[in-house]
Formats: structure tokens, sequence, C-alpha cells
């Protein structure tokens, strides 16, 4: 199915989750994307209702629409249960036309993402779900020189970079690991 979806929609949602560094951002926000990617505003709507169809259906993996009015765009490392899109969706509803408080709900969405995709060595981040994303739905990932010899610290452990990327030109991603027993990865954006 990811072969027939337009990866201008996937590349305006990774733009803006790049962007932010955060699990959840606004549709406008990816609309205002898309609209910058379109040759005409009629191709830019026609591109916005497309984009809302196939998040409303589940067809961009790794990607789920959320909201009282569905005004939030939120990604994933991994695919979220029914039971995990069903909090998120209730939480959702607190966003509300004026949201005052957006910050707070995307900061406990974001929370409750991260702490449903947390794996034993596997730290996961907006960055990983980015490159999930891209990968899964065919954007362009070129590998870039790093630095073999930089040090990330997480907690007290130091990890090495195992490899970085650029998607679509643009967003670059970090891979870090460590090689103790209890190894730990983590994704992150280089900027």
């Amino acid at each position: 199915m990811s072969n027939t979806i337009d990866k201008r929609l996937v590349k305006a949602i990774v733009t803006e989750v790049a962007d932010k560094q955060r699990y959840v951002v606004s549709f406008t926000a990816v609309l205002n994307r898309l609209k910058g990617m379109a040759e005409t505003d009629g191709e830019a709507y026609e591109l916005g209702l497309e984009l809302y169809r196939l998040l409303n259906d589940g067809a961009i993996k790794y990607a789920y629409l959320i909201g009282r009015k569905q005004t939030r765009v939120v990604v994933s490392p991994t695919e979220l249960t029914s039971e995990q899109l069903f909090v998120l969706r209730e939480i959702g509803k607190l966003y509300t036309s004026w949201c005052i408080e957006c910050s707070n709900v995307d900061a406990v969405i974001d929370g409750l993402v991260s702490i449903y995709t947390r794996r034993e060595n596997l730290v996961p981040t907006p960055a990983l779900a980015v490159y999930l994303l891209a990968k899964n739905h065919g954007l362009k990932i070129e590998p870039m020189y790093f630095n073999k010899e930089q040090t990330y610290g997480y907690g007290s452990k130091y990890l090495k970079p195992v490899g970085a990327f650029k998607i679509e030109g643009n967003i670059e991603i970090m891979h870090w690991a460590s090689n103790d027993l209890d190894a730990i990865e983590v994704w992150d954006f280089t900027r």
C-alpha cells in the first residue's frame, strides 16, 4: 500500500516532525508544508484531503491523526495498538480551537508515545520515528559521513556513532550505540 501514497505527504510529516523534534505536530503545520510542495492551491487542497483520508484510514504506517477535530499528527517508531491509540485520542480531545494549553497536551502525548515505544535496549525518539516513516514509505535516505570519534552522553553511558543519514536531502539523523553488555541505541537529529 505504501507505494501508492504520494511521497510528498510523508515528506511533509517527517519535515515538520524533524523541525519540531516532537512526536506530535499540528496537522495545519503539515498542510502548510504540503502547500509549499504543491504547484497550485488546488493541488495543495487535494493533497491535504488525501493526507487527511490516509491518516484517518491508518494507511500511513507509523503516523496517526488525533485531536478533537483531528488537529494533530502523531508519529511513532513502532505501530501503536488500538488501546494506545484510544488513550492518545482521548487525551487529544483536550485540544480546542483556541488551545491555550496545547503545549502541555503535546508534552503529555510525547511522553506517552515515548513510554509506549520503549524497548529494552532502544531509546525511542522522534528521530527514529522519522527514519522509519521515511524508510517505510520510500523517501530518499542517503548515508552521510560522520566522525567516528564523536561521543554522545546518555545517562552514565557514552555512545559512539553507528551511522548517519540524510532524508530527502535536508533532514539529518545520527544513530548512536554503546558496545557494553547492556548496550543501548539512540537515534537523534544532528542539529
